[in-house]
């Protein structure tokens, strides 16, 4: 995130930080009711504190610190041991989603599985969290219409899609909203296509419809509107799987907090609509 220059670049900077507060409010609930470590629920529990104090910090230099909880200055190596700790305290669950996704590719076996409701942790903040320690895994979210899968990989988000993706949302439309189809090519283009074929956007980029920057404009248009469509999620459920990713499903490689805050900006321009 950058800041403007001007009177106002602290009190983004205030509102940037109170919502790294929220989000380690949120993990320090679930550490606490999935019984994870001491160590981990210190950790946790010092970063708000430290955070907390940042807040006051930001107008006022002279504002106070905590003393910490925990013993000496965390490095590098400890936020990754915590981080890993964290998942290996939290039980596997044996009916985390798996099997064949949309285009009959193999998604990933369930490994270390991390659950939740979204009105105990927001989707994004859990996305931003998964992000910032360099995460590599599968996330569904089930709402009542439609369950996302979003792969990630060091942090990055490489794929994602729907089981009941919009029309207005599918690839094809995308593409032909950006001008890189037009509408005799993309049906008869889909006369002969089948589900097996793999990609939608790989065959047509092999057929030479689209060109490889017009297909990766169009799948990251994708990938954010599916962003915006999860932020709108109600009562929604989350299961993150731990694992490595398959190279035929590496999309795109999109930072997990610029899709966040455009999905934030669209449902704000939205409501004000």
């Amino acid at each position: 995130m950058t800041f403007q220059d001007g009177g106002n670049s602290l009190d983004e900077l205030e509102s940037s930080t109170k919502s790294v507060s929220k989000r380690l409010k949120g993990l320090l609930q679930i550490a606490k009711g999935r019984q994870a470590s001491p160590r981990y629920v210190k950790a946790v529990s010092d970063a708000l504190a430290l955070t907390e104090s940042a807040i006051e910090a930001v107008h006022n230099p002279a504002a106070p610190l905590p003393k910490l909880q925990s013993e000496g200055i965390p490095t590098r190596n400890d936020a990754k041991s915590v981080a890993r700790h964290m998942t290996e305290t939290l039980s596997a669950h044996p009916d985390a989603p798996g099997g064949k996704n949309e285009m009959g590719m193999s998604e990933l076996a369930p490994a270390v599985v991390l659950r939740g409701r979204c009105d105990a942790i927001a989707v994004p903040e859990l996305l931003e969290f998964l992000g910032q320690i360099g995460k590599t895994g599968v996330l569904w979210v089930k709402s009542k219409k439609e369950t996302f899968t979003i792969q990630m990989e060091d942090g990055f988000v490489v794929n994602a899609y729907s089981d009941n993706t919009p029309r207005e949302h599918l690839l094809g439309a995308i593409l032909l909203e950006q001008g890189a189809l037009t509408e005799g090519q993309l049906e008869m283009f889909l006369q002969s296509f089948t589900r097996w074929s793999g990609h939608i956007g790989t065959a047509l980029e092999k057929d030479k419809l689209v060109s490889h920057e017009q297909l990766a404009a169009a799948l990251e248009r994708q990938v954010h509107l599916l962003f915006q469509r999860i932020a709108a999620a109600e009562k929604a459920t989350f299961t993150f799987s731990e694992g490595t990713t398959a190279a035929h499903d590496r999309r795109v490689k999109l930072s997990v907090v610029q899709l966040v805050l455009e999905s934030a900006r669209a449902s704000d321009e939205a409501s004000r609509e």
